[in-house]
């Protein structure tokens, strides 16, 4: 796409995320970035740089992110990003829902996204996984979420509330 590539590091379970999201969604700069998520679950289900569930549930999403997404071929997107807007509108639920039963969290994904069947939990969306997750290891990315990088600038983390506007524009200016 047009713009300056640019990578959101997500975990679609993560209250600070989803905040973010949304003040990068109505910031005028968005157009400017050519973006792209990288999914980072602060869920020790799947990712082993995390000790404690922070945020339960995230590995199932990511999971069924990617799965919407397809694994091979083109990508559709737009169907990871349907699982993302209503990870974000039930975040909460869904964490408690994970918190007891992941199985249970499971079966409402699928209930929701019955495309994600047969992937979700598989083989195949779980090694897809753990690349994102090797890839911010290779990288050297401080274990938090959310994060914005952009060009190979990236955001500092109290500039991904208030200041971003003024960060990110910035980061941009730097960068043409």
């Amino acid at each position: 796409g047009d713009g300056e590539p640019a990578i959101e590091l997500l975990d679609p379970l993560c209250p600070a995320c989803k905040a973010f999201d949304e003040r990068l969604g109505t910031s005028s700069l968005r157009k400017r970035l050519d973006l792209k998520a990288v999914l980072f679950p602060l869920d020790p289900a799947c990712n082993w740089m995390v000790t404690e569930a922070l945020h339960p549930g995230a590995c199932a999403v990511s999971e069924a992110m990617l799965c919407a997404a397809g694994l091979s071929g083109t990508k559709d997107q737009e169907a990871a990003h349907e699982v993302l807007v209503l990870a974000f509108k039930n975040q909460e639920k869904l964490r408690e829902l994970a918190a007891k039963d992941d199985n249970a969290i499971r079966s409402k994904i699928e209930s929701q996204f019955p495309r994600v069947k047969g992937c979700l939990g598989g083989t195949q969306v779980k090694s897809k996984l753990t690349k994102s997750l090797r890839w911010a290891v290779a990288n050297a990315i401080p274990v938090l979420t959310p994060q914005l990088f952009v060009g190979n600038a990236r955001m500092c983390d109290e500039d991904t509330d208030l200041g971003l506007e003024f960060t990110l524009s910035n980061m941009l200016s730097k960068q043409g």
